[in-house]
């Protein structure tokens, strides 16, 4: 199985659906001027509002530190992200993944509660096999205030699910006791939690230490910073409690941010992210070679609408 949030979910798509970790850099280094590409500023209606415009933006920036376009419009938009997801993954639906199962968190705002996309591997929930594949990751990529919301379905209104899975690790985990439930014992080896492990790959964590200022700090201060504190505590959160349930048997690789320059749009720090990516990934590679990179997986088989699995298809490769 493979689960994977915003970034990581476009990441985690790419691994179910086989493609090559070199062919997800190339992407990440061809689309990524296109995707974060500068967005028109905001175009108010009547002389009025175009006349104070710029004084309203230099009271903005110097007010909460935000220009004052990205407060009345998403940083960037939507169309070229989706065009770089489609181009990729074109129409195919969760339900044609057959390679390993994918878990891909979001928030669906208009229902109102947290939402987790997933191939038809547990029998009775196969709501998802008919969506796009390309839809669900506009959904999970969609970080408020950097990128429009997605639509899915008729009115359902779905972002980022970095906003309470950053670190996906315990939705993998809580996915595969349920399929340990529910497995057809048919075709799925018995498993117990103790043969779990979990292989967890973050982006990066920024570095943050705050001391608020006085004693009633208030948004001006703390708007820009909440985000990266709240997502941050959520990912250290759930390491915390893998490794009280895991031990060993759950794997963290990340590394910390040099300073805060390093933001999720900062295509100036790209080589040498993926400098980093590599170095990291040389430190940890024996430690995690031998559990997750040697034997293949079974065979993932979906379970159709009538709760029943489909043939077997053949395993293609080692997924964690």
């Amino acid at each position: 199985m493979v689960a994977g949030t915003s970034t990581g979910g476009l990441i985690a798509a790419a691994v179910a659906t086989g493609m090559s970790a070199s062919t997800i850099v190339e992407f990440y280094k061809e689309k990524g001027p296109e995707v974060f590409a500068p967005r028109p500023n905001y175009k108010p209606k009547g002389i009025g509002r175009k006349i104070g415009m710029p004084v309203a933006r230099f009271a903005a920036k110097k007010a909460v530190g935000v220009q004052l376009d990205d407060l009345l419009q998403t940083k960037y938009e939507g169309g070229p992200l989706r065009s770089a997801v489609e181009g990729v993954f074109g129409q195919q639906l969760m339900g044609d993944i057959t390679r390993c199962r994918l878990v891909v968190p979001a928030v669906d705002v208009t229902a109102g509660r947290t939402i987790v996309f997933k191939t038809p591997h547990i029998p009775g929930m196969t709501r998802d096999r008919h969506y796009k594949l390309a839809d669900i990751l506009m959904a999970t990529t969609a970080a408020p205030t950097f990128f429009p919301h997605a639509m899915l379905g008729e009115n359902g209104a779905v972002v980022d699910g970095g906003l309470w899975a950053n670190n996906p690790s315990l939705v993998a985990y809580t996915e595969a006791m349920k399929i340990r439930e529910c497995a057809c014992r048919d075709v799925d080896p018995h498993f117990d939690s103790a043969d779990v492990h979990i292989l967890s790959i973050g982006t990066g964590e920024p570095r943050y230490s705050l001391v608020p200022p006085g004693d009633s700090a208030g948004i001006g201060w703390w708007g820009p910073k909440v985000f990266d504190v709240a997502s941050i505590s959520q990912s250290q959160g759930v390491s915390f409690q893998l490794n009280y349930l895991l031990g060993e048997r759950y794997s963290r690789i990340n590394f910390e941010l040099p300073d805060a320059s390093w933001a999720l749009d900062s295509l100036q720090h790209l080589p040498a992210l993926l400098h980093q990516g590599r170095t990291v990934a040389h430190d940890n590679l024996t430690r995690v070679f031998d559990v997750f990179f040697i034997d293949s997986t079974p065979d993932f088989v979906p379970f159709e609408d009538c709760g029943q699995p489909t043939s077997p298809v053949e395993a293609v490769g080692r997924t964690t």
